[in-house]
């Protein structure tokens, strides 16, 4: 509890460097932390960047490969003479010279299509034509690549095995897959249907006419990845669909990864490999990035630093000032409301503070030559002037008012501040109207204006005042201070929470100036209505009073105040003045 009484008896100065740090520190620390986060996902985003374009690399390396052994397939799918010779019943001989003077000059020329090392091999349905076997199996070859690398089987010999019943393949596009040996061997094979065009419209349940496998290392096939595992890329590997490692080492030498929890501790870039529906990984460890990310966390905080000490001297040096003249100005109201109306304000400069401290000088000095002046009167004179001075001079207004700057200082609102101080000063230097009762009825109008002009930054848009005025009244003279007692009755009585309106109106009847106010407030009941006018009852309507008794006091009985009211329904305030130049 003491630590509480202390924030709230600080001083206005300390108050405002106060708030100023908070306001400051929020948004310095704010900037600072989004500054390290953006600059630290642009350092992630170059290093993804640069990962990406070696992996991209890569893939077309590895996709140059798979169109040459792809191209083979194609040699093979569009060749008529092959149809024709695997479509065609060979007698005897026949099959053995198509398969020496035909067949095998095909496999071989198809060879020739690629650099890479691949092995071939052609599943037949046509019986006839006799097998090509080296006496090795096709693995063994494949791992050997020496000597004719290709072969042809019977494909009744594969029809039993899992890989050939478990795989749709197409003729009109090739699938890549690892079967039968190819995972032992490190293999992976190019699968594709042959089939004879000429008999696909008439005969398509006789135009097969084999598969073509073509197979090739993968050690080979991937051989760009072995080349760059020494460059910035920490972990380079091939996963495949369920996530096992088919090429290159994980952290640790793991056969199956989970992404998701190396993503933890290492920056993940993935390529996807639609051939294959395998995966190519890069993982590169955040704690090779450290030097950079602690570079830019130092860079951060120095910066955050030097703008927050530049911001606390400048908020320093504007609290300080600030202070000393709101602690002066109120200092000497204090005063006042305690009775010392010959307190003055020395103050130097011609800011808004100037405005106020001449503003409460000048008032000052009003009510001691109006206090000496309604004494030479009547007493009932005497007496209305003294409670009009008593109503325009309201201290508690000036100081809530002062307050309310305050406020708005410690908050920052310095354009809301400014608009209150000038409303403020406006409102007194009409109000004092150099000591004379009479105004014209365009500054008694300008003068409820500076007051309503204060109150709307204080209801913060729940106040809404409209003016119709008759221009031909504005020259006209009337009594000071006839309106803003309305208004601010209405406001501190009227007003229940919702927004509220009211409308000003000025206009000639006759040889009068009718005054309207009217307000949409809570209204009140006829028993108010009469005690407002009880001159005995001072403890309801005293402002309402002062004014009424003051136009009557001037002008005769037959102009003042009229009230219609009804309870939540608002309520209509008339003056009646005569027209008076």
């Amino acid at each position: 509890m003491k630590r509480i009484k202390l924030k709230l008896n600080l001083r206005y100065g300390n108050k405002l460097m106060l708030s100023y740090m908070a306001l400051v520190m929020i948004p310095v620390l704010t900037i600072g932390y989004f500054a390290y986060t953006i600059a630290l996902d642009s350092i992630k985003e170059r290093a993804r960047i640069s990962i990406q374009g070696t992996l991209n690399q890569i893939h077309e390396n590895i996709q140059y490969k798979l169109r040459d052994v792809n191209q083979i397939s194609e040699q093979f799918i569009y060749d008529q003479d092959l149809q024709t010779i695997l479509s065609t019943h060979h007698t005897g001989i026949e099959g053995y010279s198509a398969t020496k003077e035909k067949l095998i000059p095909k496999l071989s020329s198809a060879l020739n299509l690629t650099p890479t090392n691949v092995w071939i091999t052609l599943y037949m349905d046509n019986t006839t034509l006799p097998e090509i076997n080296y006496g090795t199996s096709g693995e063994e070859m494949l791992n050997r690549y020496h000597g004719d690398n290709y072969e042809t089987f019977y494909k009744t010999k594969i029809r039993d095995e899992a890989w050939y019943k478990g795989t749709e393949i197409p003729f009109e596009k090739s699938i890549w897959k690892q079967i039968s040996l190819d995972k032992k061997f490190g293999k992976i094979s190019l699968l594709r249907r042959l089939i004879n065009f000429d008999k696909k419209l008439l005969d398509p349940e006789h135009m097969d006419l084999g598969v073509i496998r073509i197979s090739i290392s993968i050690e080979e096939l991937f051989e760009a990845i072995h080349a760059n595992q020494d460059t910035n890329l920490s972990h380079l590997f091939v996963l495949d669909g369920a996530g096992r490692v088919v090429v290159g080492q994980a952290p640790g030498n793991k056969a199956t990864v989970d992404l998701n929890q190396l993503s933890r501790e290492n920056l993940v870039v993935r390529e996807s490999m639609a051939d294959f529906d395998w995966t190519m990984v890069s993982l590169l460890p955040y704690s090779e990035l450290d030097g950079d990310i602690h570079n830019l966390g130092i860079a951060t905080f120095l910066v955050c630093l030097f703008s927050f000490t530049i911001a606390v001297i400048f908020g320093a040096l504007v609290s300080r000032y600030f202070g000393k003249r709101v602690n002066k100005i109120v200092t000497s109201l204090n005063e006042v409301r305690e009775g010392n109306l010959y307190k003055r304000i020395n103050y130097s400069g011609d800011d808004e503070f100037a405005k106020i401290v001449n503003a409460f000088n000048d008032m000052t000095i009003t009510i001691e030559e109006l206090i000496e002046e309604v004494y030479l009167v009547n007493l009932r004179k005497k007496e209305a002037e003294l409670e009009a001075l008593q109503a325009q001079i309201n201290p508690h207004f000036l100081y809530n008012t002062l307050s309310s700057i305050s406020q708005l200082a410690k908050l920052g609102e310095v354009d809301k501040q400014h608009q209150m101080i000038m409303g403020l000063a406006s409102f007194y230097r009409l109000t004092l109207n150099s000591g004379e009762t009479f105004l014209a009825v365009e500054k008694e109008i300008q003068q409820v204006q500076a007051y309503i002009d204060i109150q709307k930054i204080k209801y913060e848009g729940q106040l809404d005042v409209n003016y119709e005025i008759d221009p031909e009244v504005l020259s006209y003279q009337t009594v000071k201070l006839i309106l803003q007692p309305f208004v601010e009755n209405a406001l501190e009585h009227g007003w229940y929470g919702e927004p509220i309106r009211i409308q000003i109106s000025v206009h000639q009847n006759r040889d009068r100036i009718v005054f309207t106010i009217q307000d949409n407030g809570a209204g009140m009941e006829q028993e108010t209505i009469d005690q407002v006018f009880n001159p005995s009852d001072i403890r309801v309507g005293y402002g309402i009073q002062n004014v009424n008794q003051r136009i009557k006091l001037h002008f005769g009985n037959e102009y003042g105040v009229q009230i219609l009211s009804e309870l939540g329904s608002g309520t209509t305030i008339t003056i009646t003045i005569p027209q008076k130049l």
